[in-house]
């Protein structure tokens, strides 16, 4: 991930709790309710917090040995491929959820945006064409996995927000 998604999530937040303020309080669900209630059966909630952490440990393992003793730049095999598809299609689902039961939409727009930069990192990882550019390449796919746990990790000292700012 870059500074510009982070700044990007700091403004979101800003603008959330700017809006949250001006917004009746029946009208609000917090995050962690929305989150609570997203699948109930499947727990793919689970599942996407326990890819992305898969994810960001090959990663920043991949990043290692590209800027370790390498050569040659690191194939994108079949699994990692599948890994980041799975993660993007469970960004959307995790989102669509959220939309399907009122959620915040702050919230479903960030899991979108990291659905897309998931399969940007995997076609641009399959496009490097030195080590360095792939290793830049594979620590930004691992700050991007990293930031699932920091998006789902509870805030209680943050106020509930609700509201789209997003047309994602």
């Amino acid at each position: 991930m870059n500074k510009t998604f982070f700044i990007g999530v700091i403004l979101l937040f800003v603008a959330f709790f700017v809006f949250s303020l001006t917004q009746s309080k029946e009208t609000e669900k917090p995050i962690k309710e929305a989150t609570e209630t997203l699948t109930p059966g499947i727990n793919e909630y689970s599942e996407f917090r326990s890819l992305a952490q898969q994810l960001q440990n090959i990663s920043q393992a991949n990043a290692a040995q590209v800027s370790g003793a390498a050569t040659d730049i690191l194939e994108i095999n079949q699994d990692i491929k599948q890994g980041f598809d799975r993660f993007a299609k469970l960004a959307v689902s995790t989102a669509t959820k959220i939309d399907d039961t009122n959620g915040p939409q702050d919230l479903a727009c960030i899991f979108r945006g990291m659905s897309a930069d998931a399969i940007d990192k995997l076609r641009a990882l399959q496009a490097a064409t030195n080590l360095k550019q792939q290793q830049a390449l594979w620590r930004e796919a691992a700050e991007l996995f990293g930031d699932v746990e920091l998006v789902l990790t509870p805030r209680p000292d943050l106020p509930p927000w609700s509201g789209e700012t997003c047309s994602v």
